[in-house]
């Protein structure tokens, strides 16, 4: 035996070993009982870039509460980590002998050349633990002489971007990140005043993104990341104002006062505001028509002949669908919950909208729709459009959903083309409620294809029929979350009292399935 393969044996004899599952958003839990998992998934990532060069790492828990952390895993390309790769890291994790197990089934499957370095990109969020595991990640490496490029306090939309730019031998790897939107965004608001904006920036590392911009709008920054001032996430963050529906804590909301709020990692964005005293939130929804209305208005300005996919999930209000297929004409998808399946959808359009309801998601653009609004136009009204197709396209993630710049395309719309007033007034949604409810075991919640429909626990989705058969235009479904130890329970119907009445009976019937 090697003495780096013993060593490493030794070093994870010392490290307490927790069971942990590989969700939507990579690996999550208390941050006490990551060290094992981020070791490996380390160990896996450092293996991975000896075979392809690079591959990233994010340590962060996103939305979840301070006391959790995890890591998100990154191609070299910057989209999220393949399901070939997934499949690796799953088998490490359970196995009795990561030695051993890397041996079988990476360096035999890969024929990996250990003798090549290979390098994995780090960033982490602003949780105190992550330091400590990102000290785990570089220990990996280490073993395995891998090198490691340590970005500090960053975004996770930053750290897609920067793996990728790494990959592509770019040596300014988050300066890019920030030249980008800046040029994308002035070039878009060009001779227009913006309206004052507050944001919310869930006590995480938003704040430092906005701040690093340095840009020149009247922009105020809330719960911002103070090192020992504020919880992170805690009455705060794009998640709270989705699900609590009100204004988060620090935020005195006053009336025609645009707001906005980021979770804990930067990656998810969503808009509120107060009008004669009741709350607006502006979710995902909202955001992918928005973008969609402006797409479609530069695609017939500009000449352009590119087709446009709208994505959405299961959670996306039937409102809005409704709106998207039918008044605006667009092709609309429901994928799979989790951005990777979105993500993976939007790919085959031409220009692919995808936001899940929480205000995850982007616009991707194919080679051939670059290719096309690169060209000059055969007046100057089309190659203006063109230019602003150009930028939409710079500014927003290509790799995954980006708080900042989805506000700040936000921001451009507003500005430029329609009034808070108007984009909330385009359609009404259908009342809904989103509910966690605690469960000891979340996978014995199984869903079909669609995720619209329960096939275990046997008989829960035969109560929830006949519950949701109670109105006339009513749809509720139960999924398990993929990075809590809870389900959620999501309810639609027409109107407020009709979602309270079937939400609080399904959450007594689906309390007894989840003990």
């Amino acid at each position: 035996m090697s003495r780096t393969e013993s060593g490493i044996r030794e070093y994870l004899s010392g490290l307490e070993r927790h069971r942990v599952r590989y969700g939507t958003g990579g690996i999550r839990g208390k941050e006490r009982e990551m060290d094992y998992a981020v070791f490996v998934c380390g160990f896996v990532c450092a293996l991975k870039s000896k075979k392809e060069g690079v591959c990233g790492m994010m340590v962060t828990a996103s939305h979840n509460p301070e006391s959790d952390n995890g890591v998100k895993m990154v191609e070299s390309s910057g989209v999220m980590l393949g399901r070939e790769w997934v499949g690796v890291l799953c088998e490490c994790l359970g196995a009795d002998d990561l030695v051993e197990c890397s041996r079988g089934a990476i360096e035999e499957r890969y024929r990996i050349d250990m003798a090549r370095r290979g390098v994995v990109v780090v960033g982490r969020d602003t949780r105190a633990s992550g330091e400590r595991l990102v000290g785990r990640i570089k220990k990996a490496c280490c073993f395995l002489g891998c090198g490691v490029v340590d970005l500090g306090m960053v975004s996770t939309p930053q750290l897609h971007e920067a793996t990728s730019n790494y990959a592509e031998n770019l040596e300014e790897r988050t300066g890019v990140y920030y030249e980008k939107r800046r040029e994308s965004f002035y070039r878009l608001v060009a001779g227009c005043v913006c309206s004052p904006l507050s944001i919310d920036c869930a006590n995480g590392v938003g704040s430092v993104v906005f701040e690093g911009l340095q840009l020149k709008q009247d922009i105020s920054l809330h719960n911002r990341y103070e090192p020992g001032k504020g919880r992170l996430n805690v009455e705060c963050g794009a998640d709270y104002v989705v699900i609590e529906r009100k204004a988060p804590a620090g935020m005195c909301l006053r009336e025609g006062q645009r707001c906005a709020s980021v979770d804990g990692d930067a990656d998810r964005s969503v808009y509120f505001y107060a009008k004669s005293g009741s709350f607006c939130l502006l979710s995902g929804d909202r955001m992918a028509v928005l973008f969609t209305m402006y797409l479609q208005k530069l695609l017939a300005a500009g000449g352009v002949s590119a087709g446009l996919r709208v994505v959405q999930t299961a959670y996306s209000n039937g409102a809005s669908s409704r709106f998207l297929k039918d008044t605006l004409g667009v092709s609309v998808v429901v994928a799979k919950t989790g951005v990777e399946h979105l993500h993976r959808e939007a790919e085959r359009a031409d220009i692919g909208v995808y936001f899940e309801a929480n205000g995850h998601g982007t616009v991707l653009f194919s080679e051939k729709t670059r290719s096309e609004i690169g060209r000059r136009g055969d007046t100057a009204a089309q190659s203006e459009a063109r230019d602003r197709l150009g930028c939409v396209a710079a500014l927003m993630s290509q790799k995954v959903g980006d708080a900042v710049s989805n506000i700040l395309l936000t921001e451009a719309i507003l500005c430029t083309s329609v009034s808070l007033e108007n984009w909330a007034g385009l359609y009404t949604e259908l009342p809904c409620k989103q509910v966690k409810l605690p469960a000891r075991d979340r996978s014995v919640f199984c869903v079909g294809e669609d995720e619209a429909r329960l096939l275990r626990p046997a008989g829960l989705q035969k109560e929830i029929d006949e519950v949701v058969s109670w109105s006339r235009c009513a749809r509720a479904f139960i999924r398990a979350s993929g990075t809590e130890d809870v389900v959620r329970l999501y309810v639609e119907a027409e109107t407020e009292s009709r979602v309270s009445e079937i939400a609080e009976t399904l959450c007594e019937i689906v309390a007894g399935y989840a003990q």
